[in-house]
């Protein structure tokens, strides 16, 4: 019997050297038309072909069904993160972003794209972060009812920024979990006598 198992993805100093599970990981992508460039920059294939290095701040959790003898495996989901801290500069601050989550369709109903999310969570906790951020197409009915369920809403503010996306000629709409409202960063003073 086949089995789901949940891992992070394997990574040192933002390379991602698993060139079999990038391919995987890509191809789950494509077949579903799943943002497939952008997909393809976090895992550092160009549209040249080549692996090149990707950004080292995304965090990247997959689902793999194995084979019933376990030496092989097909990638059914995935979510990929990243988490802002409070030195980063711009706007989303102290959030986690849910930048992709995708269940392969064949999969939908198991419960893995929330065991994916249960992970980000996890992930979040870690870093010490309580917000949470995404973005995603306005139009998508479906999209905004997972999202209003799992407690995200829109904001006109965070972290000084104007929130855009709720313009009428935008497509996307970025919506927050708000757990912790206020967070307090060391000014540049503190910051050198916390790290003495």
């Amino acid at each position: 019997m086949s089995s789901i198992i949940y891992e992070e993805y394997p990574y040192t100093n933002g390379e991602r050297n698993d060139e079999k599970l990038n391919k995987r990981i890509v191809s789950l992508a494509r077949r579903h038309k799943f943002y497939l460039d952008n997909i393809k920059s976090v895992f550092g294939l160009s549209t040249s072909g080549r692996w090149v290095r990707c950004a080292p701040s995304y965090q990247v959790v997959i689902a793999k069904k194995l084979n019933r003898k376990g030496d092989d495996y097909k990638v059914v989901g995935f979510i990929i993160m990243s988490g802002k801290s409070a030195w980063d500069k711009g706007g989303d601050r102290m959030c986690m972003s849910l930048e992709y989550w995708l269940v392969d369709k064949k999969f939908q109903g198991q419960g893995i794209g929330k065991a994916l999310y249960g992970e980000m969570e996890k992930k979040a906790e870690l870093f010490g972060l309580k917000n949470y951020v995404v973005m995603y197409k306005k139009d998508d009915e479906k999209l905004r009812d997972l999202y209003t369920k799992l407690g995200y809403a829109f904001i006109p503010k965070y972290d000084g920024y104007e929130n855009t996306t709720n313009r009428v000629c935008d497509k996307h709409l970025k919506v927050y979990k708000i757990e912790i409202t206020h967070y307090r960063i060391p000014q540049q003073e503190e910051l050198w006598d916390l790290l003495a």
